[in-house]
């Protein structure tokens, strides 16, 4: 197709950025023979590509609207030429595409859009020839202000077109034929504009608010509300397309498509925010109803009175126009029912976020819990320990008391044995019977049996020495425990209490023998001592139940929170959340991680050591941070299900993709070496960089070139192909 340069050129650099993405897949070097042209599948995908880019994780896409264009709805040959740095130059495969054009349902505006495309064509002969068409659209215009003047939906627009026909057919001129097919635009505007309903007219501003915040980057939050406008928006145009067809499978269908919308509404009002490729499909969804709408708005004009075609090749033509009615409502159907399968799996994809979110929330404000926990029994543990120091402190006292005595009476006993022994040996001295042997064995057996005596008293001794012990093996810990500014565990407290109770009973028990060996003792200072002995065990009684009060009522605030249940309660719902992500192909990463912190942290909250808990729960806490950072990425990457059926075969595309391995970005063959790492390589960098600089010297360079070249110098002499 060839047409004037001047609206030539900027449809050639509107596309040129988009085409460089799409077709860099199948450039080819130009000395290369000429590839094969593309299928029309293939080519169909790249004009889709070109056309209409997805976007590319919520970036901005720069979308060229080429539908106010002339030559929109015609077919082009595309092809893109790139150079890089080394002077090797790429050409890409020829590729047909029709330009992507407005739909209009107004047989004028039809008409005048067929009087624009001539004009932009009048000046591809000669002179004469261009002015011949000019005047021949400016006749053709006065008679459709005459014979269509009941389809103009104001006499304002028809006074419009006269005014343009008027100066069209007072000059042929370049500039006024330029202007002509401006203006045209304008009045094919206003005329589709006046002929919609306000039911059309919410759903072309729904779709026009959606595509323009799409380009804005909206925030995905207000991308849902205005997804929700637009979802209702569809549903009264439907709605009111409906009540107007008089084709019954058309209305069945239509009903299909507001019921599947309504499943749709439902679904939005249960997400929380949108993702623009979603919104993307939405508006291209809407773009594809209002061009259904409008030819079933040209169907039923083409099915009035009023035409002018035989009956035969009329019902022949509404035939084929039913046909390809009611494809493109299946295909509608389709895409809402892709829609619905999208937004199911985001709707499941952010409860999931959702739920981690939640699980870090109560993550934290358990961690808090425990903390408060362990702060609380850090003071009261403080309280016990003093108590039990008091305790046993006075268990030490009592017991070197206790030990002075059994060492005075072990003295008594040693030499009450002595004055025994003397006296045994005064009285066996005058004997002559007995040998001075039989006497000392006399004495020795006697004195064995003195001696046994004082074994309760050495016994008790020894036990009391063992208690010394233990009471200063307390006191170490005690003041350990104090120095490390550390809560003492509950377990070794209550080994304490036990040591304690025992040692207790067993200096209550020698009270008795003690008695009953002073017994006829009727001194008042050793009843005031065995008075004060009492009082002592009392004291030290109560010490020891009001620790155990302490430690009870310590144990019973602990079990009424609960930590270590909420910890485990926590830990399962997070399995549960894993399992949910396996199922879906994802992995679980540091998930599983912040699962093993929480098992760790339950075990010592089990234990009553929630002081040990904290540690483990900061670890569970940042990997669940670090885990709900990794599904994030993960989710992005999930395949939406419309991407599952591709319609391509399989093995070609594996045949495609290994030819791609062994091609350079331009589908040249890839070299065995850089051409720049070679020993000349140097020296060529150097070439490139002087001939660069020289290219930068020249004032008329324009801007563009001028930041391509710096760009290039700064990289070496080597860049990305640039489109020419």
């Amino acid at each position: 197709m060839t047409a004037r340069q001047a609206w030539v050129r900027p449809l050639a650099a509107a596309l040129a950025t988009s085409f460089m993405i799409a077709a860099q897949a199948q450039t080819q070097p130009a000395r290369a023979p000429s590839p094969p042209a593309p299928t029309a599948a293939a080519s169909k995908k790249i004009c889709d590509q070109a056309f209409n880019p997805p976007p590319k994780n919520g970036e901005k896409q720069n979308i060229q609207d080429l539908t106010a264009h002339p030559l929109a709805g015609t077919v082009v040959e595309i092809f893109v030429t790139a150079r890089d740095g080394l002077g090797q130059e790429g050409k890409s495969q020829k590729v047909s595409c029709r330009l992507p054009e407005r739909t209009f349902r107004n047989p004028v505006t039809i008409k005048l859009a067929e009087f624009r495309r001539t004009l932009a064509r009048a000046y591809e002969g000669s002179p004469q020839a261009a002015h011949a068409s000019a005047k021949a659209v400016a006749v053709s215009m006065g008679r459709l202000a005459q014979d269509k003047a009941d389809q103009f939906p104001s006499a304002m627009m028809i006074n419009n077109l006269k005014g343009i026909q008027k100066n069209l057919a007072a000059s042929q001129d370049v500039a006024v034929v330029d202007a002509s097919v401006n203006d045209l635009w304008q009045l094919m505007l206003q005329i589709e504009e006046e002929t919609l309903t306000k039911a059309e007219k919410d759903l072309r501003e729904a779709e026009k608010k959606l595509r323009e915040a799409l380009e804005k980057k909206t925030d995905p939050a207000e991308l849902k509300k205005l997804m929700e406008d637009a979802v209702k928006a569809m549903q009264e145009a439907l709605k009111e397309k409906a009540a107007q067809t008089q084709d019954a499978q058309a209305k069945r269908d239509l009903e299909e498509m507001m019921k599947k919308l309504e499943e749709m509404k439902k679904a939005l009002e249960q997400m929380d925010k949108s993702d623009p490729d979603m919104a993307k499909k939405m508006q291209e969804m809407m773009q594809q109803m209002q061009q259904m709408m409008q030819q079933m708005s040209q169907q039923q004009q083409q099915q009035s009175p009023q035409s002018q075609q035989s009956q035969q090749s009329q019902q022949s033509q509404q035939s084929q126009q039913s046909q390809q009615m009611q494809q493109q409502r299946q295909s509608l159907q389709q895409k809402m029912q892709q829609m619905m399968q999208q937004m199911q799996q985001q709707q499941q994809m952010q409860k999931m976020q959702k739920d981690l979110q939640d699980m870090i929330r109560k993550q934290q404000e358990l961690m808090d819990k425990t903390a408060d926990e362990a702060e609380k029994r850090k003071q009261d543990m403080a309280a016990v320990r003093d108590k039990l120091e008091e305790l046993v402190k006075k268990t030490d006292g009592q017991v070197d008391e206790r030990t002075a005595e059994e060492r005075t009476r072990e003295e008594e006993i040693n030499q009450d044995i002595a004055k025994r022994e003397e006296a045994l040996r005064e009285k066996l001295e005058p004997r002559t019977d007995l040998t001075d042997e039989q006497k000392q064995e006399i004495i020795d057996k006697a004195k064995e049996e003195w001696e046994k005596e004082s074994q309760p008293t050495q016994k008790r001794q020894k036990r009391l020495d063992e208690m010394k012990s233990d009471l200063g093996d307390m006191t170490k810990k005690i003041d350990q425990q104090r120095q490390d500014n550390k809560s003492m565990p509950e377990q070794d407290v209550g080994e304490m209490i036990d040591k304690l109770r025992q040692m207790q009973q067993e200096l209550q028990d020698q009270e008795p023998q003690q008695g009953q060996q002073q017994e006829g003792q009727k001194q008042d200072g050793q009843q005031q001592d065995q008075q004060q002995r009492r009082q002592q065990q009392q004291q030290q009684r109560d010490l020891m139940e009001q620790i155990k009060k302490m430690l009870e009522q310590k144990k019973k605030s602990g079990q009424s929170q609960n930590l270590d249940q909420q910890q485990q309660q926590l830990q399962q719902q997070l399995e549960q959340l894993m399992q949910q992500m396996r199922q879906k192909g994802m992995k679980p990463g540091k998930l599983q991680d912040a699962s093993g912190e929480m098992g760790e942290a339950s075990q010592q909250l089990g234990k009553g050591s929630p002081g040990e808990a904290v540690p483990d729960q900061n670890q569970a806490l940042e990997a669940l941070r670090e885990g709900a950072q990794q599904m994030q990425q993960q989710m992005m990457m999930q395949p939406n299900p419309q991407d599952g059926d591709q319609g391509d075969d399989p093995n070609a595309m594996r045949r495609q993709k290994s030819e791609e391995e062994v091609k350079d970005p331009l589908g040249r063959p890839k070299p065995q070496e850089d051409p720049l790492a070679s020993p000349n390589g140097e020296s060529r960098i150097r070439a490139l960089r002087d001939e660069i600089r020289k290219l930068l010297e020249d004032p008329k360079l324009s801007p563009e070139r001028r930041r391509y070249l710096e760009n290039l110098e700064r990289r070496g002499g080597t860049a990305p192909a640039q489109p020419r």
